[in-house]
């Protein structure tokens, strides 16, 4: 085994097992219970007592609270002049070392001087030292002889001149063969460890963890409440409570405290970015005030902002956590919008170029109907003039509403639910015996396999229609119209007496009757009807 080299910089964990109190204490007892009032006197002075001195030295204002400093009963144990209860005990040892009934009766006459303190006192070959845990009684019985250094001087020597350089550390006192020094004693040993322990314990920065031991059963399912209560009350937690009741339970450098929590105020924070030009102690009173906090709930110091209850900054740190909340709410929302602005825009320019293109599309089905009259027919003034579109089905024929004009006519055509590619009202020729034919208004609808003549007339108030004449497109031969404005248009049929009628939209039926055609006898070369125009 060799030691480690020293570190500049060490973490280390001391485990305490408490107080004991039991109903025959003796010499261990009382060296377990010293070494934790040793380190409850370092609690004190490294919590407690710093705490006042904290809030004094930041000029706080608050109410001081007084709490017992064990400093007394250490001072009671280890002290030499006046003599201790250790220092009795050594002195016992050494006057009656050969008997120990005559070592435990000097020790109790040398006692006698500890009667000055009020922590201590001697009866009945006992004595009770009211520590700060408790009061613990202590019997005398055996006790300088327990104190007493069993290992002989051989054995000293034999592991100061091992090899083992371990075992020479173990043993640091100096063992000159002519010291007239009086060995050291248990309880020698005992303080000189302590007072390392404190030294050390002193030059580091402790954190404490207190455990509270539930029942002596080690049962998980017991809780005695006087044993909890005791730990509680001598733990020293109850003095630790008070002060910090009394004062603040939260202090923070001003840098750090705006650093954490600028966010919460207008003046120091814009769009999660500092905008505070001031000093940071200045910057701390205006956040308090922004987030409407009770002026008695905090303080500010000379270095510190001070806190009374924690309450207050979980309040701060819930207002902080809403404000990042928010924060990405504001950005998920504008994202959001721009998300939807984005597929808005883009579905506009999806309808104007769908729009372009069956404008485009339709642009150019007008073309090709107007290249199918070839210039033969006179244009209207306002054809001319202006670019209509050809929308074909003017009656709504493909309309699925029951309740419209066009379904009753689709029903009428029985044309079931083959889509109409044209449909408008026209005069249709209708002819006479003995007499000249006459003009009647009726609808036309066109499919891709059949043109449909509807009759539309009221019959007891109520209109209804009845099919005319239903044709294949196959049967069409040719169309005929005059070169005039006008819009008459004869459709020969094969083996079917002619259609004649006037459309308003010549140009449009023309070019529809033309795409479905598919079976006509005279047809030009790109496979649709032929138009001609004569008088």
């Amino acid at each position: 085994m060799q030691a480690r080299s020293e570190a500049r910089y060490i973490i280390g964990v001391l485990d305490i097992y408490g107080f004991e109190i039991f109903d025959h204490n003796s010499f261990e007892q009382l060296c377990i219970n010293y070494v934790n009032e040793k380190l409850q006197q370092i609690f004190i002075e490294l919590t407690l007592k710093a705490e006042q001195e904290e809030y004094v030295r930041e000029k706080i204002e608050w109410t001081p609270i007084d709490y017992f400093n064990n400093k007394v009963v250490c001072d009671l144990i280890e002290a030499k002049r006046p003599p201790g209860v250790f220092a009795a005990m050594n002195d016992a040892c050494a006057t009656a070392h050969a008997d120990p009934k005559a070592a435990d009766q000097s020790l109790s006459q040398r006692l006698t001087a500890c009667s000055h303190s009020k922590h201590f006192a001697l009866y009945d070959g006992n004595f009770t030292v009211k520590h700060y845990a408790g009061d613990v009684t202590y019997m005398l019985s055996g006790m300088t002889d327990k104190n007493k250094d069993q290992l002989l001087r051989d054995h000293l020597e034999l592991c100061k001149g091992s090899s083992n350089s371990f075992l020479q550390t173990l043993f640091p006192e100096d063992l000159a063969q002519d010291s007239k020094r009086r060995p050291p004693t248990a309880s020698d040993r005992i303080k000189v460890s302590a007072n390392e322990l404190v030294t050390k314990l002193m030059q580091s920065q402790p954190s404490y963890i207190r455990t509270i031991k539930p029942n002596e059963n080690k049962s998980p399912s017991e809780f005695d409440v006087k044993r909890v209560l005791h730990q509680v009350k001598y733990l020293g937690l109850c003095e630790n409570i008070r002060i910090r009741r009394a004062g603040f339970a939260y202090r923070q450098t001003f840098e750090k405290f705006v650093e954490r929590f600028y966010l919460l105020s207008s003046q120091t924070s814009y769009a999660g970015d500092f905008i505070w030009t001031g000093g940071s102690k200045e910057a701390c009173i205006q956040i308090l005030k922004d987030t409407d906090i009770k002026s008695e709930e905090w303080q500010i110091g000379t270095t510190k902002v001070f806190i009374r209850h924690p309450e207050v900054i979980w309040g701060l740190e819930t207002m902080r956590e809403h404000y990042w909340h928010g924060m990405a709410q504001r950005i998920q929302t504008a994202w959001r919008k721009y998300q939807a602005f984005r597929a808005a825009k883009a579905t506009k320019i999806q309808r104007v170029w769908r729009q372009k293109r069956q404008a485009f599309e339709l642009i150019k089905f007008r073309e090709h109907g107007d290249g199918l009259l070839g210039g033969k027919k006179e244009r209207r003034r306002f054809s001319i003039c202006s670019l209509r579109t050809f929308n074909g089905d003017y009656l709504m024929v493909n309309s699925r509403d029951k309740h419209t004009r066009g379904f009753l006519l689709r029903e009428a055509a029985q044309i079931g639910s083959e889509p109409a590619v044209f449909s408008s009202r026209i005069e249709f020729l209708v002819p006479r015996a003995m007499r000249s034919a006459r003009p009647m208004p009726r609808q036309l609808v066109v499919t891709k396999d059949h043109v449909c003549i509807v009759e539309e007339k009221v019959v007891d108030g109520l209109v209804q229609h009845a099919l005319v004449s239903k044709i294949d497109v196959a049967a069409i031969k040719d169309l005929a119209m005059s070169p005039y404005q006008d819009g008459w248009t004869v459709v020969h049929l094969m083996s079917q007496p002619d259609l004649v009628f006037n459309c308003e939209f010549k140009t449009e039926m023309l070019t529809w009757l033309n795409s479905v055609s598919q079976a006509a006898t005279t047809r030009n070369p790109d496979g649709g009807l032929q138009c001609t125009c004569r008088c």
